[in-house]
């Protein structure tokens, strides 16, 4: 019976022995290891973190973003992190970001940008519409198309006939992209650029050109009306349904009916 209590007894203090030897330190957690907690986080989950964030994660999240060793995700959201983090040093390692060699870090540092302050986001983006990568030069023209007035709009009209959105002759989707933008608030001014368009070989950017000249002779037949005059340039013919290459032919004729010139 002794003996039974002494080998039960054994058996607990060994027991107890391996369940406190399985009990982890409460060590604090590494910077790399709230960094990447930081990263793996949903990005409306990320911001009360990222307020709170030290030094020292800080610079983990950059470490990281700056990593070759890292996935492109990885890189991309950690770089996003460091707009979202409003740390003082934030625009600065974003700025680096933006001219670093991997396109994606320079298309994740205007992500990162806006972020952090819209208006620096414009800034930046003037240069990158500049980029050597197509992809970038997109993400560029997507930020300045809530500031699409005054020297961006010039900006715009300037890289819609660069050479760089053209590949062996053939227009790239970004000048399709461009004149969305072009096309939202055409100025009166723009007509005669317009009205060249319709000449341009890719038929989405002629297509596009169409819409802004309806709404600039929308805004010349209310200019007339105020005025008392009539305006004869052009009924409100029914040509919305047309398809849009005989869309296009619709507008060339009309302006070679009024004597304006196409080229």
């Amino acid at each position: 019976m002794n003996s039974k209590k002494s080998l039960l007894v054994i058996l607990i203090l060994f027991a107890a022995a391996v369940t406190y030897a399985t009990i982890p330190n409460e060590k604090p957690l590494a910077s790399s290891s709230i960094a990447r907690y930081i990263i793996g986080l949903p990005q409306a989950n990320r911001e009360n973190i990222l307020k709170k964030l030290g030094a020292e994660d800080y610079k983990e999240l950059k470490r990281i973003s700056l990593s070759e060793s890292e996935t492109m995700g990885v890189r991309w959201k950690a770089l996003i992190a460091i707009g979202q983090a409003r740390n003082k040093s934030s625009k600065e390692d974003i700025l680096e970001a933006s001219q670093h060699s991997v396109w994606y870090l320079r298309n994740a540092a205007l992500v990162a940008m806006e972020e952090l302050d819209y208006h620096g986001a414009v800034d930046l983006a003037k240069k990158l519409i500049k980029d050597k990568a197509l992809v970038v030069r997109s993400a560029a023209v997507d930020v300045l198309a809530g500031s699409a007035q005054g020297d961006v709009r010039g900006l715009l009209w300037e890289e819609l006939v660069q050479p760089y959105n053209f590949s062996n002759k053939q227009s790239l989707w970004i000048r399709g992209q461009i004149m969305e933008i072009l096309v939202d608030r055409p100025e009166k001014s723009e007509e005669s650029q317009f009205v060249k368009l319709l000449q341009d070989k890719d038929v989405r950017v002629a297509y596009y050109a169409t819409f802004a000249l309806e709404k600039v002779r929308e805004q010349n037949r209310i200019h007339s009306a105020a005025q008392g005059k009539e305006d004869h340039f052009d009924k409100k013919e029914e040509v919305n349904a047309l398809p849009p290459k005989q869309k296009i032919e619709y507008w060339q004729n009309k302006y070679k009916k009024n004597y304006i010139e196409i080229n």
